[in-house]
Parts: structure tokens; C-alpha cells; sequence
């Protein structure tokens, strides 16, 4: 692999003994991933990570959000020969389970069968399970090492023990960061010069709870759904997960008459849920100690570009595009990062070649979410995102539909979200038609509209 891109052009596939290491930062969900998909190609790759090991230690309490894996997540496990091993600590879920104020409950599916479903599953177990499939690969994770950035004269990057506080420089021909919306390569990236950048924090944040598993294990409300609250200015939800547990999650202002500001102890958060939540109290047996103990997280969306500086080092997933998980599509484009970079790599030949072509590519078709709130709905505004419901339309006056149930159950390029237009009244149908025959369609697409094909 050399530095510079234009010197071996060899096939990717055909450098199976390199001598020279990958580094990825970062040993979240991406990091594992890209470096076993990169070990099974024949590169060793070495990971460093400024956790502890949380297969010692334990996740950090309240800050796993659980994850909802559709068809991009799926293609990129599958790609790796993972989905069959992930698929065991998933569980299906094949609509939302609307839970009224008075306790009525209201399900809507996600598509027309249950092959069209996105899948709950524990951040923590999935982070241990990719891991694991790394190790079993060869790559070495390096625990407790925490980023400062790349010595950009000596091509390495630097790192500082988080225990023994001792710094070092690890010279690596290829420098990959999955280091999450914090990451300390974007960072350096940014004092460098030529990087632009975009962050947003959200007015809301969020706190983790906790429904309990029933006798025996069992779930006490419906396994196959996606739990939600939704109470106008914020909501409470619940993903199912394989021990019988639901993971709920507290959307709420920061400030407010109804915030976290407001609700600034334990009792109060009890009462609040005793008025709002009802028939969701019972469930919740901890509920004030998860309040107190838990931290209020917060959310931020990010856009920078371009992803990558001299075929040297290469920004993946939220390290360059993060994106607020109402969505739903966090992980899941991140792991279509890594999907779009490999079959680079296989198509292109050296990995520096690559960072050009796979950053604008990309950049050009992560989606910038609105600040507007996916469970606000009026006679004026239905905002439901992938995660929530699958379909958003703007104002009833609105000319653009878009059908978001693709984003979630289609492998069809983002961009085409992006770029296309479909005016109110046109049929719908045609869009899907599309969608299912989404290997047809070209990355970059201006316009779809009543009667007439994409255009390029």
C-alpha cells in the first residue's frame, strides 16, 4: 500500500501479504466490522480503542442506545459473514405500538408483510459480538488508548495510554477513523486547514431506562414491536430485547416548563411518568433509581467534508456524518460505509485510490436530518421518521412525498432520497416500483416525477 495513490495501481485483492498494518481508531461498531472484512481480504489491521474492555468491565450505564438494524446494517453483516451469528441476538420488530394517554393501544406495521421489519437489538451485545469476530480474525484491539490526533510529518498517529499515561506514535501506512461524532482525526483534520464542517447540537437530549423482564424471562408487552409514548413535545419509547427486557429511552427538552431542567430529581421524574405515562409505570420497577443514576444524554448531527487527506487517513460513519437516532439509520449507514469502501477497495485495487473516490461518493449522499421532532403531528404536519414510521410528508399543500419505508427495507442509494422530488399528487406506486428495483438505479438521480424516468 503505498502513499501515494497513483504508484501501484495492483489489484486490492492481489496484495494478500502486506507488511503494512491498517490502524482504525475507534472500536465501536465500525471499527470491528471494517477490520474484519479488511483481515478476511488478507490486511492485518490493529484497532485502538480509549475504553477499557467492556467485555471486563461492563457497557457504561445509560449510554447504549438500543440499535435498530435494517437492510443496510443486514447487507454489510451479511457482506462479512456475520448476519448469521448477529441474527441470534436480534429480534424482529414488525411495527410500532402506539400507547395512548388513556392506555389504548394502536399498531401500525411497517410494510405489507413481515419480511419488511427493522430488528431491535442491544448496542452493547452487538459492540462485544463484532469484537469478538475481530479477534477471531487476528485483529488486535488495544484497550484504554484515547486519540490525539496524527503526526502528519511522520505519517503516524498518536495516542496516550488513558492508565499509564504514556504517548506514542504508531506508524501506520493507512490510518482509518471510526472514533464516532467526537473523533480526535477529524479534529486534527479540522486545525490542519481544508475540512468543512458542520455540527448542530438538539435541543433535546435523552435519558435511558429500564421495563423489566416478566416470570421466566418473558416480555411483558409485545416482543415484535416498537414501543412508543408519544406525548406532542416528546415521547417515551421501548425496544424489545433477547433477555425479556425493553430498553426505553426518554426524549425530553433540555429546558422547558416540561425538560430535564424541570425534572430535576428523582420524585419528580416519578410523578411526572405516574400523569404521563400511566400504563408504562407499572412496568418500570426501577424507575427512579434509573432517573438518578442514569446520565441525560445529548444529540448532535454532524456534516464534514471531504472524509480523507492525502489517500492517508480516512474518516467512517459518525466521525464524519452522525445523524440523530430517531432516524434510525446511524449504524446502518455507517455500516454502508464501510460497504461502499470495500467494494472500492475490490474494484480500485491500493486503499489510498479509494478515500477520494469513496468520500465524495458518500458525503454527496449521507442525509442532514431536520431539526423538526419525528413524533409531532397535527392536522398541519405528520413527521414520522424510519425508526417511528416509515413515511414522512411535509404539509398537506406540499408538493414532495417521500416513502421512507425504501430507506429502512430497500438497499437503494441514499442519493436518490436526496435528489428526487415526487409532487403530492403523483403516483406513489411508481416510486416503489422503483425502490424494488433498486440495483437499476443510478447513484445520482434530479428528479422523479408522474410519467417520467430518473434522470442523470
Amino acid at each position: 500500500m503505498s502513499r501515494d495513490p497513483a504508484a501501484n495501481h495492483a489489484p486490492f485483492h492481489n496484495v494478500q501479504n502486506s507488511s503494512h498494518t491498517i490502524t482504525l481508531v475507534g472500536a465501536g461498531l465500525t471499527g470491528p466490522l471494517l477490520a474484519i472484512s479488511l483481515a478476511q481480504r488478507g490486511f492485518p489491521a490493529q484497532i485502538f480503542e480509549r475504553r477499557p474492555d467492556m467485555r471486563l468491565t461492563g457497557a457504561s450505564a445509560g449510554r447504549s442506545i438500543n440499535l435498530a438494524v435494517s437492510t443496510r446494517g443486514i447487507h454489510a453483516l451479511r457482506e462479512a459473514g456475520l448476519w448469521e451469528q448477529m441474527s441470534r441476538i436480534i429480534i424482529p420488530m414488525k411495527g410500532r405500538m402506539m400507547h395512548s394517554l388513556a392506555g389504548e393501544l394502536t399498531f401500525q406495521p411497517y410494510g405489507k408483510n413481515d419480511s419488511e421489519v427493522i430488528n431491535s437489538i442491544s448496542r452493547a451485545d452487538l459492540n462485544v459480538a463484532l469484537m469478538n469476530a475481530a479477534e477471531a480474525q487476528g485483529v488486535t484491539i488495544h484497550f484504554n488508548e484515547r486519540c490525539t490526533g496524527m503526526d502528519w510529518n511522520a505519517g503516524g498517529a498518536r495516542f496516550r495510554n488513558e492508565q499509564t499515561g504514556r504517548e506514542t506514535t504508531i506508524d501506520s501506512e493507512v490510518v482509518i477513523g471510526t472514533d464516532g461524532s467526537a473523533s480526535a482525526l477529524r479534529v486534527d483534520m479540522q486545525k490542519r486547514g481544508r475540512l468543512n464542517f458542520a455540527q448542530e447540537q438538539l435541543d433535546y437530549g435523552y435519558k435511558e431506562l429500564t421495563i423489566a423482564a416478566g416470570p421466566g424471562g418473558k416480555h411483558v408487552l409485545e416482543p415484535h414491536a416498537l414501543h412508543i409514548w408519544p406525548r406532542g413535545a416528546y415521547m417515551l419509547i421501548a425496544l424489545p430485547n433477547i433477555d425479556g427486557t425493553f430498553a426505553c429511552i426518554l426524549f425530553l427538552p433540555f429546558e422547558g416548563r416540561v425538560s430535564f431542567a424541570t425534572l430535576d430529581t428523582a420524585e419528580k421524574a416519578q410523578h411526572f411518568f405516574d400523569q404521563r405515562f400511566p400504563d408504562a409505570v407499572p412496568l418500570m420497577r426501577q424507575l427512579q433509581e434509573n432517573y438518578a443514576r442514569n446520565p441525560t444524554g445529548s444529540m448532535v448531527t454532524i456534516k464534514s467534508a471531504p472524509w480523507h487527506v492525502e489517500g492517508k487517513v480516512l474518516l467512517l460513519g459518525d466521525a464524519a456524518h452522525a445523524i440523530v437516532p430517531f432516524f434510525g439509520q446511524g449504524m446502518n449507514c455507517a455500516f454502508e460505509d464501510c460497504t461502499v469502501f470495500l467494494e472500492l477497495l475490490d474494484r480500485l485495487g491500493p486503499i489510498g485510490r479509494c478515500y477520494s473516490r469513496n468520500s465524495s461518493a458518500r458525503g454527496r449522499s449521507i442525509p442532514t436530518p431536520s431539526r423538526t421532532w419525528p413524533w409531532k403531528t397535527s392536522s398541519k404536519c405528520a413527521i414520522v421518521s424510519p425508526i417511528l414510521g416509515f413515511f414522512f410528508e411535509r404539509k398537506p399543500s406540499s408538493r414532495w412525498k417521500l416513502n421512507i419505508r425504501a430507506i429502512s427495507c430497500r438497499n437503494m442509494p441514499w442519493s436518490l432520497f436526496i435528489a428526487c422530488r415526487i409532487p403530492s399528487r403523483s403516483r406513489v406506486g411508481r416510486f416503489r416500483i422503483a425502490c424494488s428495483r433498486n440495483c437499476a438505479i443510478p447513484s445520482r438521480v434530479s428528479k422523479i416525477s408522474t410519467g417520467k424516468k430518473p434522470t442523470t
